[in-house]
């Protein structure tokens, strides 16, 4: 890492980031390189699921042969939408200036056609594709990974975001994606997930998209205390930088250990280019956050009823909700009648906004918990 540079960055790359010890998990994964399972990486979200693959990635840089390629599986619509967006993530390394290989390409894909469009502010080229209004969908994944392996070979593809893929109405993705993997037996795969409802129903109906006896299971757990704070302290100590104890307490009580939050606190503080990082800086660098994200949390209380707002608002209020179908909870923050407040706990689960830890529920996102608790 270069001096001065920022050791907690918000998008983890080779150069740039410092990662916290996850050797057991580093090594789940590469075992799985020599035996052909596929590893699915799940954990509450935030507990740095998408960061341990990318050290994965990392510390295959030096080792011989093709690394990996990671598709993220963003929020989407329709299946089609889904399909497009992993095809160009996937395939982002190819350069659209290369006619023979765009050839090649549109000659290994039956339904999906790719296409050069330029970017409007940049002028850059980029390559998207469409897909025919009669496309198969295991079809489509399996001649794309036929083709990723064929020509580029890289030691495994990572599919970041499973559960997602359980959302897309009408649409039997995670089935398509079963039969693509199963047509694709040279390539290797591993899932990242979110622990929780959506992740939960995969289990239990057997949809995962591989058969569960070649499919390993590593489930990152929440960072100790001390591990978090020696992590913190060494990414400042070592650019010249000091964080007091007691900011340091005030920040992981702040962010509930949460790996994603406080990395996002942390990076922020290191940009104030303060040598010494106190409470009072600690305390002014939250309240600036939570101003800064203001805008997006009110456009996103009207994207939710009401009353998955208010159950949203009162489970943050709490600070580990229990009880929350019981008379009392409902009563204290002026819910409807218990079967609402049910329907609007499925939907907030199916959003991904709260999860269940040991008979308490929380919101995922712990700065817009914090928000909420105080603004919303």
């Amino acid at each position: 890492m270069e001096p001065g540079q920022n050791p907690f960055p918000l998008h983890a790359t080779s150069r740039e980031a410092q990662f916290i010890d996850r050797s057991a998990a580093i090594q789940a994964l590469n075992e799985s390189l020599k035996t052909g399972k596929t590893v699915l990486v799940s954990g509450r979200k935030g507990a740095g699921k998408s960061t341990l693959i990318r050290q994965w990635e990392i510390g295959m840089e030096n080792s011989k042969g093709a690394g990996i390629l990671i598709a993220d599986c963003y929020p989407s619509l329709t299946e089609e939408e889904w399909l497009r967006s992993i095809t160009r993530q996937l395939l982002s390394g190819i350069d659209p200036s290369q006619v023979k290989t765009i050839r090649e390409l549109a000659s290994s894909l039956t339904f999906m056609h790719p296409l050069v469009r330029y970017e409007s502010f940049s002028g850059k080229a980029v390559l998207d594709f469409t897909l025919d209004s009669d496309y198969k969908p295991a079809l489509c994944l399996e001649q794309l990974f036929t083709y990723i392996s064929r020509t580029l070979n890289p030691k495994a593809i990572v599919l970041d975001g499973l559960q997602q893929l359980g959302t897309f109405r009408g649409s039997d993705t995670l089935s398509h994606l079963k039969q693509a993997i199963a047509g694709s037996p040279k390539t290797q795969f591993v899932f990242c997930a979110d622990e929780g409802l959506q992740l939960k129903q995969i289990r239990e109906r057997n949809q995962m998209p591989v058969d569960v006896s070649m499919l390993v299971d590593v489930v990152l757990d929440q960072c100790g205390e001390e591990i978090l704070s020696t992590y913190f302290e060494k990414g400042f100590s070592n650019e010249k930088r000091k964080l007091s104890r007691e900011a340091i307490e005030h920040l992981m009580d702040w962010c509930r250990m949460d790996l994603s939050a406080t990395v996002q606190v942390a990076h922020r503080l290191f940009s104030s280019g303060q040598k010494l990082i106190d409470e009072w800086t600690l305390q002014e660098v939250l309240r600036e956050m939570q101003q800064e994200r203001e805008a997006f949390y009110y456009t996103y209380r009207d994207l939710l009823t009401d009353n998955q707002w208010i159950l949203l608002r009162g489970i943050a209020r709490e600070r580990g909700a229990k009880m929350v179908m019981g008379s009392e909870f409902i009563r204290k923050n002026g819910l409807g009648t218990p079967s609402s407040v049910q329907t609007a706990m499925a939907a907030l689960q199916e959003k991904s906004l709260i999860y269940e830890e040991e008979g308490k529920w929380w919101v995922c996102d712990v700065i817009f918990s914090r928000w909420l608790e105080e603004a919303g």
